[in-house]
């Protein structure tokens, strides 16, 4: 099957995205726009490295392996504005309500990416292994060898996010991941594919590929997307050489200065996530140096508590699924179409070419409503339908 089909069967997530959130296709450019670092932290700027002696200045950002990938980023991830932290607890509905789900610092912080497609279309999940095989081929072809250090380690970046999305969507709906990174039989250290005729693992290439092209550069670890809230967030747009340094600066940048990334206790500690602990290999005085690297992306309200911290807690954890609504639910058959039913009224995008309904529950909507407000940060232009108002206790009686 061509990349060219990939690109039309992938159209689906459009619209049932649009369908949801009622959100426009994200180009490259306003991805990058509604991502970029607006506080007022600056890292050291650092341009695309030149190909050594040997090497051709080449790239794969323009290979139909790319295209297909680009194309699935943009339909499926939803941006959910730019870093800030949020004290949900004036949002969460009081006792008595339908909407009883724990609400954390960090429950819609970072980027979503729509696994409902998955249930709903299963028909695209071969065609997303078949993407994620084209990659692997790319490694198996050779041609990574006569590319730039960045380029090599963009495309492992892709790889490891490609296969994770992969995993996950064969897998989905499941809501927490904790045992598929730390359990007995973690899919981490599982061979997953097979590159000149060895086998690899997540860590292999997180290890064993990426870390020794890393040469010291700690802001690589946030081009690792794991699927779960508090790790650093799937882009809408696959890295290359050319925009690796920006994309991993703006992704420290978004991930330290919300609440699933680090959190100060004003006056006693400054905590960051778990996440930190399981990528210690790439620093090199952990977790010494970790304090160091924080300051670089902190926003400058913050320093002055972490300056004052002895020590940095590393115990902030949140193993839920960065989907959008999926595991929000109550009884729901996901498998019912692509429309949505809010209070009796069916709003269909004009774009959509489903005509089925989807009746969402009251945890669903508030989910979205919560997300759609993070979402209205990243841009002040996009329409968004309004969700109902929560319901009263009297009108759940």
């Amino acid at each position: 099957m061509s990349a060219q089909h990939i690109f039309k069967r992938l159209m689906l997530f459009a619209c049932l995205s649009c369908q949801l959130v009622m959100l426009p296709m994200t180009t490259a450019a306003a991805s990058e726009q509604q991502q970029g670092g607006t506080l007022p932290v600056s890292a050291p700027k650092r341009e695309p490295q030149q190909a050594p002696a040997g090497k051709a200045a080449g790239s794969l950002r323009h290979t139909a392996e790319y295209q297909a990938y680009r194309d699935l980023l943009h339909k499926a991830v939803l941006q959910t504005g730019t870093p800030e932290r949020f004290n949900y607890s004036s949002d969460v509905p009081q006792t008595g309500t339908r909407v009883k789900d724990v609400v954390r610092r960090s429950s819609f912080d970072g980027s979503r990416l729509l696994y409902e497609a998955f249930i709903r279309y299963p028909e695209l999940l071969p065609e997303l292994r078949q993407l994620r095989d084209s990659f692997v081929a790319i490694a198996n072809s050779g041609r990574l060898a006569t590319l730039s250090d960045d380029e090599q380690l963009a495309y492992w970046l892709n790889l490891h996010n490609l296969l994770v999305i992969d995993m996950l969507a064969h897998r989905y709906p499941l809501k927490h991941l904790q045992a598929l990174y730390q359990g007995e039989q973690a899919w981490l250290h599982q061979p997953l594919i097979m590159v000149a005729g060895t086998s690899l693992s997540l860590a292999d290439i997180k290890f064993g590929k990426v870390l020794p092209l890393a040469k010291g550069r700690t802001e690589v670890i946030y081009g690792f997307y794991e699927g779960y809230i508090s790790a650093p967030s799937i882009r809408s747009e696959p890295f290359d050489s050319r925009n690796l340094a920006k994309a991993l600066q703006d992704n420290a940048v978004e991930f330290i200065n919300t609440s699933r990334g680090s959190y100060p206790e004003y006056g006693t500690s400054f905590r960051v996530s778990t996440f930190y602990q399981r990528h210690q290999a790439f620093f090199p005085f952990f977790p010494d140096d970790l304090k160091p690297h924080l300051q670089k992306y902190l926003a400058s309200s913050e320093q002055a508590v972490l300056a004052r911290v002895q020590h940095i807690d590393v115990d902030i954890s949140d193993w839920r699924i960065a989907d959008l609504y999926g595991t929000v639910r109550s009884g729901i058959d996901m498998t019912q179409g692509a429309g949505l039913e809010l209070d009796g009224r069916v709003v269909q995008s004009i774009r959509s070419k489903v005509k089925s309904k989807l009746v969402l529950s009251d945890k669903q909507k508030y989910q979205l409503k919560m997300l759609q407000r993070r979402q209205r940060l990243a841009n002040g232009n996009v329409e968004i339908i309004d969700l109902p108002a929560e319901p009263d206790a009297s009108a759940t009686k």
